[in-house]
């Protein structure tokens, strides 16, 4: 399949569509009474290790703040390599379990590449998972993540 470059499909509605807009909006969720309180440092070394994270996936006027405590967790610990992210297939366009295999999805802050070879292992041992870009192109649950990251 050819790579795919994804482009935003709710920067400006979910969350703020400028990269000055949307670093504002962002350190707002941090800062926010209902987040962390605080924007995250890697000196802020948490106990354990993290494996994983639940976020939402709403427009951050509703949930910025509660996904904001998640990062702020993870990037305590350090910052990951790589990050897997799986959301739901709210529109039901494309394969019901969809992976984008190849390419970068673009966000106001700039791109973010896929891990190509861990995506086509997944396919690999995964009947179920589909590489199929198509199941992408409206979808926000994976979107909204990447600006945090």
């Amino acid at each position: 399949m050819e790579k795919m470059v994804r482009s935003p499909a709710v920067a400006g509605t979910f969350y703020e569509g400028t990269k000055k807009a949307l670093l504002k909006q962002i350190e707002d969720c941090y800062t926010h009474p209902v987040g962390p309180g605080k924007l995250p440092t890697l000196s802020s070394k948490k106990e354990g290790k993290i494996m994983g994270l639940v976020s939402p996936h709403a427009g951050y006027l509703y949930s910025g703040p509660v996904a904001a405590w998640g990062f702020y967790q993870v990037v305590g610990e350090e910052i990951p390599e790589v990050v897997v992210i799986l959301g739901p297939n709210h529109r039901g366009f494309g394969a019901p379990v969809a992976i984008a295999g190849k390419g970068r999805w673009q966000t106001p802050l700039g791109e973010s590449q896929i891990e190509e070879e861990l995506a086509e292992k997944i396919i690999e041992f995964s009947p179920l998972i589909r590489e199929d870009k198509k199941a992408h192109q409206r979808e926000h649950s994976l979107e909204v993540q990447l600006p945090f990251l």
